[in-house]
């Protein structure tokens, strides 16, 4: 019986073989030929595409890229023809095109889809790939070979609409999506707007002017040009010759060039120096920042964007550009302290701060420790000679650890640091930077601050206006959605007013306007509609726990301190990682705390001997880590309490919610296909809770914030919950 159904089975097959073989033979006999069309001026488009990126005369760099794409493909399809058919004797030819174009739709989709899921990137590739395959047979059968029959026709149908709306789809800007927004709902209401703000998003009452410098007699300033090659790795070979081609300079020939902006009735100015990051070569990024240096120059700053194309379109540059960047501080400070030019006297040398966007934000951070070195770390042979008083550093969506000084990581002792970045970057779509606000220590009695700003809607290239909303180039940017994004124009607004108070606080000791690196949410009225995510730390800072010292659970960073959990399924000292719990490490550890069930769940810290918090205030950072309950939407809003206990067992307890904005998981699409297949990236980000210690007196409750006992984080609002709690200290307020 058994024999029989098998023998029933195998005679199926045949049949339904032979009919395939028979259907494909009556429609689509003698279409290799469609398949390989496809395959070559599919890759020759994009090659053109890609090639009008890197020349200025982009028609004729297309037709350039097309062709010598158009080349390569047709050699490689006949080589592998060749080589395949050695093993599978038939269908060759068809089978090596169809692979080709599978291969390239799928790395089209992976590399156009930042932070998106691999398997979805994979198979919307096939998918797309398919449709090329099959529309490309279909039309070729009916026009060429008459083969005007149902199947051939609805075949073509069937796989042209899909392409055609895809089309439709990679030319446009994607998907709108607001459940970013929908965290808005968490964020406190009901406080009274910071009264004269909405003059900072002016210009102020200085009439800015600008002039640019360089090593030739264009410029409105002579400079000169510097030696960089001892600190770049890949400066030849094919790339050297194409930047011998469409640049003035190499890289042993580095102009110290830039644009200043400055304001007309002032002088002894504070200064900030800007450093671009990566872009094409053919794009004066320096050119970007313009916004921002006449905003500045309007209120009082100088402000010099450096150009440092020289170095763009390299990798292992990094230290070059931090040198480049010392390098025109020294010009500038050059011009200033001459007698009779434009800049003579407009700069105070004793009030320095440097930025940099990109590739530029690490650079920024490295030439503040250059500063202070007096060898390069990576050969002593080589001297410098800086040490100029920079008190500031702002960095832009950076990135960290491309350039590493012998090896180790850029920390930075008593610096000012603001950093922001956007959630929506597709560029570096993960908060780098927050390594580096992590490798900042005080050491100092000075007033410092360091500072983040983690942006939804904010992508990578708006911060500077020639770069724009896509963030990776053509033809991979036809798969990113930007759509979703804050304005360009909003976006710089952040920047600028961001930057100003920082400036305002660090170099001019003005601090008006300062809660809004700290507390930005007082200031939702002129901001641009997104959520906000801030961190901060100031000097001064006692602090009790940071989970760097050891891998024991019951002890903190101050030995006065012990730590305890109570009714958690999970507490650990962990690894933060930028994304999900398998992403790449941060070389920072947090608190993980998770407990399900139970409303009595909570962590304390006491001190073996009282501790007093008077005129002062208690401070954590914190994280939502419920992916899983974002992705229902089914999670509860987080809502912990701070308790405090003193030496006599007096307690009072405030709620965190009055205080921050504890926000959920935020769900990023960066890619058009996340948008179609409603997969989401989930950013997390720890916001800073400081509440004064003060307001835990009231009337009914005394306690004696002179000799405190315990300070609790407690959550008898959620049943369940899984969060990240770091940097538990006690912050001065005279700080």
């Amino acid at each position: 019986m058994l024999q029989k159904q098998k023998e029933k089975v195998i005679k199926w097959g045949r049949e339904l073989r032979a009919k395939r073989a028979a259907c494909h033979e009556r429609n689509w006999k003698n279409t290799y030929r469609p398949v390989y069309l496809t395959a070559v001026f599919l890759f020759a488009f994009l090659s053109g595409i890609g090639g009008a990126q890197f020349f200025r005369q982009k028609i004729l760099a297309f037709l350039l890229g097309a062709f010598i794409g158009f080349f390569i493909a047709s050699l490689v399809l006949k080589t592998l023809s060749v080589l395949v058919s050695a093993c599978l004797k038939s269908g060759v030819k068809n089978f090596v095109c169809c692979a080709f174009i599978l291969s390239l739709t799928v790395v089209l989709c992976a590399v156009g889809t930042p932070g998106g899921s691999g398997v979805w990137s994979v198979a919307s590739g096939v998918i797309f790939g398919s449709l090329f395959i099959i529309f490309g047979k279909s039309l070729w059968a009916f026009f060429h070979n008459r083969v005007h029959t149902g199947v051939v026709a609805f075949s073509a149908i069937l796989s042209g609409i899909p392409l055609l709306l895809a089309g439709l789809l990679f030319c446009g800007v994607g998907f709108k999506d607001e459940s970013a927004l929908n965290c808005l709902s968490l964020e406190r209401t009901g406080r009274q707007p910071v009264e004269g703000f909405e003059a900072e998003l002016k210009n102020g009452r200085y009439t800015a002017l600008c002039l640019e410098y360089g090593p030739s007699e264009a410029y409105d300033l002579k400079s000169k040009t510097v030696d960089l090659s001892y600190a770049v790795s890949n400066a030849g070979g094919i790339e050297g010759v194409w930047r011998g081609l469409v640049s003035d300079y190499d890289v042993s020939e580095a102009a110290v060039a830039g644009k200043v902006w400055y304001p007309k009735e002032s002088a002894d100015c504070p200064v900030l120096f800007l450093v671009h990051g990566n872009h094409s070569i053919l794009t004066d990024s320096y050119l970007g920042y313009d916004y921002l240096g006449e905003y500045l120059a309007s209120h009082g700053y100088v402000f010099v964007s450096i150009d440092e194309n020289v170095l763009n379109g390299l990798s292992g540059e990094n230290d070059a550009r931090a040198i480049l960047l010392l390098e025109n501080i020294k010009q500038a400070l050059a011009y200033s302290g001459e007698n009779g030019g434009p800049l003579s006297g407009k700069i105070d040398e004793r009030r320095i701060a440097i930025a940099g966007h990109s590739r530029g934000g690490e650079a920024a951070a490295t030439a503040f420790l250059f500063n202070g070195y007096s060898r390069y770390p990576e050969n002593g042979r080589y001297r410098f000679d800086y040490h100029f008083p920079i008190r500031s550093v702002i960095a832009i969506a950076p990135t960290v650890d491309q350039y590493m000084p012998a090896d180790h990581q850029v920390e930075l002792c008593d610096v000012n640091y603001l950093l922001l970045h956007g959630a929506n970057d597709q560029d570096v779509n993960t908060f780098m930077g927050n390594v580096q606000y992590e490798n900042i220590e005080f050491k100092e009695k000075e007033k410092y601050i360091k500072t983040s700003l983690y942006i939804s809607d904010a992508n990578h290239g708006q911060f500077n206006t020639l770069w724009g909303e896509y963030d990776l180039p053509s033809p991979l940017a036809w798969f990113l959605n930007t759509e979703n994004f804050i304005s360009m124009e909003e976006q710089q607004t952040i920047l600028k007013v961001f930057a100003k108070v920082f400036l305002d606080k660090t170099l001019k000791g003005i601090e008006k306007y300062e809660t809004l690196l700290t507390d930005c949410g007082r200031y939702g009225e002129y901001l641009p509609d997104t959520v906000y995510i801030q961190q901060y730390e100031k000097s001064g800072t006692h602090m009790l726990c940071n989970y760097e010292e050891d891998s024991d659970l019951l002890t903190g960073t101050d030995p006065n301190v012990r730590l305890q959990a109570r009714n958690m399924y999970l507490w650990t000292e962990e690894m933060l990682r930028f994304s999900g719990e398998s992403g790449d490490k941060k070389n920072n550890y947090a608190l993980r705390l998770i407990w399900s069930g139970t409303k009595e769940a909570s962590y304390s810290v006491t001190f073996q001997e009282p501790a007093m918090i008077k005129n002062g205030r208690i401070a954590f950072d914190i994280c939502d880590m419920d992916i899983e309950a974002a992705k229902e939407g089914a999670g509860e809003k987080l809502e912990p309490e701070l308790r405090i206990r003193d030496t006599d067992g007096n307690e009072a307890n405030l709620s965190v919610s009055d205080y921050a904005a504890i926000y959920p998981p935020l769900p990023v699409k960066l890619g058009k296909i996340q948008c179609l297949t409603g997969q989401s990236e989930y950013k997390r980000q720890h916001q800073t809770v400081s509440i004064p210690a003060d307001l835990f007196i009231s009337s009914d409750k005394e306690v004696d914030l002179e000799h405190i006992s315990k300070i609790e984080i407690l959550f008898p609002n959620n049943s369940s919950g899984n969060v990240s709690v770091d940097n538990v200290c006690i912050q001065r307020d005279e700080q």
